[in-house]
């Protein structure tokens, strides 16, 4: 369960305080909770109907059904995903990003790098299910779509794994991959940060990041990012829709109109930094209630 509420202390504090205890064996738990349906499963297969089960997961690709319940390996399994609306509340999950003693200054630019950077790997295919439940959710193709065209017209860097030969200038992933993408990053004025899906409240690091390092996000998300963020603030690619648009809105983007969107996200930025604990919380808590209702349906010996 790494990176997920049942890691970090202060989420734990929540869910202790309504008497969930976390505990390393298996065999003294009366719920066994996952977040890869294939070890769930695994676990499963050896205690069968003496547990209940629940699969939590904040990543799309992880559990793929919109329903609140699931059947695996016979057993009736409570799931909170993205895709049931039961993990992320608000936009703010990932907003507490981890700071840097050296970041940029966030001064106001005089004049601007007009080449775009994408931190991403290449991936073109996302789960053909969601693409057909949820309307296109898959931002995937989109994404290493425009990087390349946006490679190929000399627009946009790209860095990251699995992309053509010569395509990426290097890796983030290794190491404190969260710092090695900073220094990228604020190399750069313009940063592709695309979603990988469209799902209400899915914002994760990426904007935050962006912000962080004094890029303007060019940002394709969902539609709920605007509870937060003004109109003029963000470069919305949904409301662009073409890479040619994009190409020119960048290059006719005048110092102060990039400083003027810049500092609104900066704005919401130094709110949301303050509430991503805040927000992690709420879903340890949600999920702590949905233990205790998982445990009071248990047949009683």
């Amino acid at each position: 369960m790494k990176y997920t509420i049942f890691q970090r202390d202060y989420t734990r504090a929540v869910l202790l305080r309504y008497g969930v205890r976390l505990v390393e064996s298996p065999q003294i738990a009366n719920i066994l909770v996952g977040n890869y349906e294939h070890l769930l499963r695994e676990l499963i297969e050896s205690y069968g109907a003496s547990k209940r089960y629940m699969l939590w997961t904040h990543e799309p690709s992880f559990w793929r059904s919109t329903e609140k319940w699931a059947i695996i390996a016979d057993q009736r399994v409570r799931t909170l995903s993205l895709h049931s609306g039961e993990v992320f509340f608000n936009n703010y999950f990932y907003s507490s990003i981890p700071l840097n003693s050296n970041a940029r200054a966030t001064t106001p630019r005089r004049k601007l790098n007009r080449t775009m950077v994408m931190v991403a790997s290449a991936k073109t295919q996302g789960d053909p299910g969601i693409v057909a439940r949820a309307n296109n959710v898959d931002l995937l193709r989109v994404r290493y779509d425009l990087a390349m065209l946006g490679y190929r017209s000399g627009h946009c860097d790209v860095y990251g794994r699995h992309w053509p030969a010569g395509v990426s200038r290097g890796q983030s992933r290794f190491g404190q991959w969260s710092l090695t993408k900073y220094k990228i990053l604020e190399q750069y004025d313009f940063n592709l940060c695309f979603e990988n899906s469209l799902i209400p409240y899915y914002c994760s690091e990426k904007i935050w990041q962006a912000i962080y390092c004094g890029c303007l996000p060019i940002y394709y998300g969902q539609a709920s990012i605007y509870q937060d963020f003004p109109e003029d603030s963000f470069l919305d690619y949904a409301r662009i829709r073409t890479p040619d648009v994009l190409f020119d809105t960048v290059h006719r983007m005048t110092v102060g109109e990039f400083n003027q969107r810049y500092r609104r996200c900066l704005e919401v930025f130094e709110r949301a930094y303050r509430l991503g604990r805040v927000a992690q919380e709420h879903a340890a808590c949600y999920a702590a209630l949905q233990i205790i209702a998982l445990d009071l349906a248990a047949p009683r010996g």
